[in-house]
């Protein structure tokens, strides 16, 4: 894998089944733990970091795993003891303390090397990042099936099938910085639809007035270099709208006008339109939301996460899904699938490709689960790379009541009393604990037809459709500042109050 590869991206599928292709190279004997232990291999980090200046097209700089305070103290450790537990991300310990046996799907964060590319769509931006080296790549794969190779977003690579007898073999490896857990994708529980929707319930239409978001009084038109990622269960065409709303955008005439096919058969491959109508409906209600301001063809970006044969996927999947976005120049996106629930704390699943695709200045509105619990929140959403999105249902004084089914929490990064982390990526950001979410929109609507559509799944597009007006506005700016609109909504207020620590009502005239 040379870090100058300006080649086309290969699709997901066909990508995994090329990396056998590697040249053979011959290594030494896996080591055990118990045998000497060796200083971990770590490389020298970028001068700069983050977004430079506030150009779409403006350098972007990656960090790298080993720059994080906290997972060099644990590398430290590791040296100390030769103890694999310091090195072992909480969710996979977590996991190892429910099943100690038998086979697992783990991520390995190694030393790597630079990867420094220039993205492939509209910006051409260059990108300093971080990849796995392929010597690094074929030792791994003695311990399992490669499941995704980073080309520049990090140096994380997805291992299935993997002997938990093995992991401490691994940990001794000298390039081996951190292991994790790699979990399942699915969707949230509750999101429904094709049920009746009362009288009460408003329609699509009415998020966009004053009494809501407010998108009408914003005259903000979509330019053609803005684009929106679904990354979810991709694109079916099975539609509880009145009519597949981002197939349509723009001519509808022509088909598939709305979707940049090109670029979801580049993910995927050519059956990029197996996926499911959750999907669909996301992506049709970014449509609905912008339809009047006069959004360009290609503008959706199906990103399919989700192997319709199983009902679920990797969260490696969704890695490749958010690096392909940072690589392709699409500055939005809008997530409505989970890899974990009920847990209290950030489990840094997701946080580091997040935390480099916020890095460009990009934002990703995530939907923050449907579990009706008031201290905890899915990952994605527990992270402080994304911009959680609840949900609201009903009226209060001053704006509308959380909807009960909405999760809301204080997310644990750090635990400070018992020193031990969570999350070193949000950590690093933002100390022991964040709020989500940080933003809600309506739990509860009628699509165009009538149909009525649940959750915060559909809550976090309305979203991401107001991040795309702020694209069209201003362009790129730092993820903070952006996440910081957010975060001081206050046109109308969620009740109660502990539930809206951060924003509250979207309102689009604030972006």
């Amino acid at each position: 894998m040379s870090g100058n590869d300006n080649s086309s991206n290969a699709s997901r599928r066909q990508y995994i089944k090329g990396i056998g292709a590697f040249t053979s190279l011959s290594f030494a004997g896996v080591g055990t733990a118990s045998e000497r232990i060796r200083e971990k291999q770590t490389p020298q980090p970028y001068n700069k970091y983050g977004q430079q200046g506030t150009s779409v097209r403006s350098s972007v700089y990656l960090k790298h795993v080993s720059e994080l305070r906290t997972l060099r103290k644990r590398l430290k450790a590791y040296e100390s003891t030769g103890d694999g537990n310091h090195i072992f991300t909480a969710d996979l310990k977590r996991q190892l303390r429910s099943s100690s046996t038998g086979t697992i799907d783990i991520t390995v964060s190694t030393c790597g090397e630079r990867s420094e590319i220039v993205s492939r769509g509209q910006y051409g931006r260059p990108l300093h990042g971080w990849q796995p080296r392929e010597q690094e790549i074929e030792r791994l794969k003695a311990f399992g099936d490669i499941e995704f190779i980073p080309e520049v977003i990090s140096t994380k690579v997805g291992l299935s099938d993997v002997a938990i007898d093995d992991l401490e073999k691994i940990a001794a490896l000298d390039f081996v910085l951190e292991i994790g857990f790699d979990p399942e994708l699915q969707l949230p529980d509750s999101a429904n639809s094709n049920v009746s929707a009362s009288g009460s319930t408003p329609s699509a239409d009415d998020l966009k007035t004053a009494s809501h978001s407010d998108f009408e009084s914003v005259n903000y038109t979509i330019s053609t270099i803005n684009q929106v990622g679904i990354i979810g269960t991709g694109y079916s065409g099975d539609t509880d709208w009145g009519k597949n709303w981002a197939k349509s955008i723009g001519d509808a005439n022509v088909e598939w006008n709305g979707i940049d096919t090109d670029k979801a058969k580049d993910f995927i491959g050519s059956d990029w339109k197996s996926g499911h109508s959750h999907g669909t409906d996301c992506a049709d209600t970014v449509a609905y939301m912008l339809k009047e301001k006069d959004p360009h063809s290609n503008f959706i970006v199906p990103l399919e996460v989700y192997n319709p044969d199983t009902g679920n996927a990797n969260a490696s999947a969704a890695r490749q899904a958010i690096e392909y976005a940072l690589t392709n120049d699409i500055p939005v996106s809008s997530m409505s699938v989970e890899t974990t629930n009920d847990v209290g704390y950030c489990t840094s699943t997701l946080c580091e490709e997040l935390q480099s695709y916020a890095s460009a200045g990009y934002a990703v509105a995530c939907a923050t689960g449907n579990d009706s619990m008031e201290s905890e929140v899915c990952h994605p959403a527990t992270s402080y790379y994304t911009i959680g999105v609840g949900g609201y249902s009903g009226s209060c004084s001053g704006g509308y009541n959380r909807a009960n089914e909405s999760n809301y929490a204080t997310v644990l990064y750090d635990d400070t009393d018992s020193n031990y982390e969570y999350c070193s990526w949000c950590y690093d950001a933002l100390g022991t604990s964040g709020f989500q979410p940080n933003v809600y929109s309506c739990y509860n609507f009628k699509t165009d037809d009538g149909t009525a559509k649940s959750g915060t799944s559909f809550a976090a597009p309305v979203v991401a459709a107001g991040s795309s007006l702020h694209y069209a506005e201003h362009g790129s700016i730092s993820y903070e500042r952006h996440l910081s609109k957010y975060n001081n909504m206050s046109d109308k207020v969620v009740c109660p109050s502990s539930a809206s620590k951060l924003g509250n009502v979207l309102h689009v005239p604030d972006l």
